[in-house]
């Protein structure tokens, strides 16, 4: 039995040995995975930093993206309004230059039948005229016919009074 003693506390000792030496290499182990844990905790609160950065930037940049984009916007409405502006200013002077070219074609017609108005009273004006002036010459013809008859009775009747008062003295003559 005291073999049995014997063996049963050397085995004890070797396994106390093996427990002692089991419980340091687990010991080292734990600490080991502590360690791989703490060091993938940290790598993991890096990435989840980067992670969240990178999402800042993201946001960042899509906030910049939707502010051009609405800056664009106004942009573009601005420059639509302004193409409508201008477009409407155009239909307006095209609508004022029509207006004014309807003024000036009717001035014009107005003016050409004035003028065909004025050329046809004119135009009766010298028919009148003519018609008078003929009227005048005629009449002016007529009279000097008639002045040119009474001349050539007068000289008729003169030269006959010559004649009767040659015969006269003819038979009366001095002697």
């Amino acid at each position: 039995m005291e073999v049995f003693g014997y063996a049963i506390t050397f085995m004890s000792i070797v396994l106390a040995v093996i427990s002692w030496r089991n419980g340091r290499d687990m010991k080292a182990a734990i600490r080991a995975i502590q360690q791989d844990i703490q060091a993938s905790r940290e790598q993991t609160a890096r990435q989840h930093e980067d992670a969240t950065t990178l999402l800042r930037a993201i946001q960042q940049d899509v906030q910049a993206s939707r502010e051009q984009t609405a800056r664009q916007h106004e942009d573009a409405m601005a420059l639509l309004r302004a193409i409508q502006e201008s477009i409407q200013a155009s239909r307006e002077q095209m609508a004022r230059q029509h207006e004014d070219a309807m003024a000036i074609l009717r001035a014009i017609q107005e003016s050409i039948q004035a003028s065909r108005e004025q050329a046809a009273r004119q135009h009766e004006d010298v028919v009148v005229l003519l018609r008078t002036m003929d009227e005048r010459s005629e009449r002016m013809h007529a009279e000097t016919q008639r002045t040119l008859l009474r001349i050539a009775e007068l000289i008729a009747a003169e030269g006959e009074r010559t004649r009767t008062t040659l015969q006269d003295w003819g038979g009366h003559r001095p002697g």
